[in-house]
């Protein structure tokens, strides 16, 4: 188990090489030309000649942690005063308490306070300086009334294990190691956990952060995250949901809806791609069998080196080698030993989009490994979303001893030797650990929080040498009625203006709002609870860059920042109201997110979603292991092995604190 899956992969493939001996739905295919006027713009032409859409309503929320230019100062009216509701109640359209605001506008001028004496009974002395204005006590006060500042610990607590960062990553790792007895303190910037793994709320709808599917819970095909789940301890937490189809995918004059069963899905394609047919069957079978052998080395992580798992190793040993060749491959080189028709490639390859790269980039078996997820696997949301997943994990590790500080931020990691032995915060309180699991990128790891540590220099020389993945830009709408008919049975829309998928992603790298490939999500479709009834919760989603329109205005002003924000928002929503008509007219809350949104919540260099650019060199097995140079010190997130995704960070948790385990006494 604490090798990992690296160890596990070598084994498989000694099993593969040398032989070693073991005992023993119904679906939509629709071809469109929707305005009948032999053009590839599929717009209705009368709707482009209506009265001017209706604008976007006011009120755009969402202020982006660590920009100087929304920190409040002594110029504010309300400067000193604790109850930000009080002026401020509508503008964010709820979702927010006072102690929240310092997230993103600093402390107002609250004082600073000593560590002179016990935290945890701050509502002891001074409950009546906030009576009736709601805060809790301690978690509440320290978000503003932070420590002063010292040369050394203010406060000092030895413990077994630090975890930073409660993403994903850190979640599964801080549950895994309170599971098994081990005294963990888990520290998280931000008010509350799940980081991309997570929800917002704004008036009475509730917005997801980033998941369109979770992959691998199907029961009946044995879904390759359902055990993660369990041994997790959430599995019968949470409640995933699914819809009949996978996604609408939307290229011009052709509209096709993926279907949920894989089978159904081969069907249709060799429907509609004959001169293929043969290429698809080889295709399917071969995921099939990859399917099969990656199941068994999950299995074999979790379960050891079992006599039945070696066998179904030994029994696939072809595809336990092929396997290894795909690693080096890109997805479109892998593709040319099956299937040739240049849009049914496009087609196969349309989830490479949740992945960040196109095809002629993008790493084959990561591509493979997710495929599988999803196909074979299946396509799931959460009741409540994705942040239902992460509040169960919180729970877990809570209910496990664990000890959870948000609103924490990790500011540096002192060593000694070869070893991490101490972490420091932002409050002047220190933690002198056994173990830290860093869930945090390894760049900001390496050059901020421990500068000094002894890393090797090819260590920090192959990190700085590695190409960080692209960003996201989401709107989300909450709308007055249910849209649910327009969609037609399918939650998700991916919309193409080209069939060229290199094309496709030069808009987003070169900055092309009006072309760039977006996604079109009805979250109230899957999930009941996102909005009240008869009304929906409504995300656009695509990506343009960290830099585009010099850093989007910031260093020209904030009201230049959120000019441009506006505009990205009035394109994409004309883009999506000729998808979903109607749309605008009943919008009654937006709130949009820009690369410089997600820098500004996760840290992520370049506001990331990915981690890594998903490159052949740069995925799976050539991603960093959980281990470090630094003997105490261990690694998770999409920054690490496996890569990217929800279902990915959950796996580096859990495989980082299996192999930190075996460190402790």
């Amino acid at each position: 188990m604490t090798p990992g899956i690296r160890a596990v992969f070598a084994a498989a493939i000694a099993v593969s090489l040398f032989g070693v001996a073991c005992d023993s739905g119904e679906t939509k295919t629709v071809y469109v030309d929707r305005d009948g006027d032999d053009t590839d713009d599929d717009t209705d032409d009368d709707l482009a000649d209506d009265e001017a859409h209706r604008p976007l309503p006011d009120g755009f929320s969402g202020a982006t942690p660590g920009l100087t230019i929304v920190q409040l100062t002594k110029d504010h009216d309300g400067w000193g005063r604790a109850d930000c509701t009080d002026c401020h109640g509508d503008f964010h359209e709820a979702g927010y308490r006072s102690p929240i605001c310092a997230t993103c506008h600093g402390r107002n001028g609250a004082a600073g306070r000593w560590m002179d004496h016990d935290t945890d009974g701050c509502a002891d002395c001074h409950y009546a300086r906030h009576a009736g204005s709601g805060f809790r006590s301690p978690d509440d006060c320290v978000v503003c009334h932070k420590f002063l500042t010292f040369p050394e610990c203010m406060k000092t607590e030895a413990v077994d294990a630090v975890v930073i960062g409660a993403g994903g990553g850190g979640l599964a790792a801080a549950v895994t190691l309170a599971q098994s007895g081990v005294q963990t303190v888990l520290i998280e910037k931000h008010y509350k956990v799940g980081g991309y793994m997570g929800r917002f709320e704004r008036s009475s709808y509730r917005f997801e952060q980033s998941l369109h599917g979770f992959d691998g819970l199907d029961e009946n095909r044995q879904g390759m995250n359902i055990e993660l789940l369990r041994r997790l301890g959430v599995w019968n937490r949470v409640l995933p949901v699914r819809g009949e189809s996978i996604i609408r995918l939307q290229y011009p004059k052709f509209t096709f809806d993926v279907p949920a069963n894989v089978e159904t899905f081969r069907a249709d394609l060799k429907e509609m791609y004959p001169d293929e047919a043969e290429g698809i069957d080889q295709l399917f079978m071969e995921m099939y069998e990859l399917d099969i052998v990656f199941k068994a080395m999950i299995r074999m992580e979790y379960e050891g080196e079992t006599p039945e798992l070696l066998a179904i190793l030994a029994a696939h040993a072809g595809a336990v080698a092929r396997m290894a060749g795909y690693m080096s491959m890109t997805l479109g080189e892998f593709l040319d030993g099956f299937i040739h028709d240049a849009r049914l490639r496009t087609v196969w390859t349309s989830l490479a989009m949740l992945a960040g790269a196109p095809p002629d980039e993008e790493s084959a078996m990561f591509f493979n490994v997710m495929w599988m997820g999803y196909h074979i696997g299946g396509w799931w949301n959460f009741e409540g979303g994705s942040g239902a997943l992460a509040d169960a994990l919180a729970d877990v590790f809570v209910e496990n001893g664990g000890i959870l500080r948000l609103d924490t931020l990790a500011t540096q990691i002192e060593t000694e030797a070869n070893r991490v032995v101490q972490v420091r915060t932002k409050d002047d309180v220190c933690y002198r650990p056994q173990i830290v699991i860093a869930n945090a990128n390894v760049l900001s790891l390496v050059d901020e929080l421990a500068p000094e540590a002894p890393w090797p220099d090819d260590y920090v020389d192959d990190i700085h040498g590695m190409t960080v993945g692209l960003s996201a830009v989401q709107v989300w709408l909450g709308v007055d009625t249910d849209l649910s008919p327009l969609f037609d049975g399918v939650a998700e829309i991916s919309v193409s203006k080209t069939w060229d998928a290199v094309e496709g992603f030069s808009y987003a790298t070169d900055g092309v709002p009006e072309k760039v490939n977006m996604a079109i999500v009805n979250y109230s479709m899957l999930d009941r609870t996102a909005a009240p009834a008869g009304k929906n919760v409504i995300a656009i989603t695509t990506r343009l860059p960290w830099d585009w329109r010099n850093r989007w205005g910031l260093p020209t002003s904030y009201a230049e920042y959120l000019k441009i924000r506006r505009e990205i928002a009035e394109i994409l929503v004309d883009r999506a109201d000729e998808i979903v008509p109607g749309l605008r007219d009943h919008i009654e809350v937006v709130d949009v997110g820009t690369p410089h949104t997600m820098r500004g919540f996760t840290l992520n260099p370049r506001g990331s979603i990915f981690g890594w650019h998903t490159t052949p060199d740069q995925s799976l097995f050539e991603r960093l292991p959980a281990e470090t140079p630094l003997e105490n010190l261990y690694l998770a997130s999409a920054w690490t092995f496996p890569g990217g995704g929800q279902s990915a960070v959950l796996h580096s948790g859990y495989t980082a604190a299996q192999t930190a385990l075996g460190l402790l006494p």
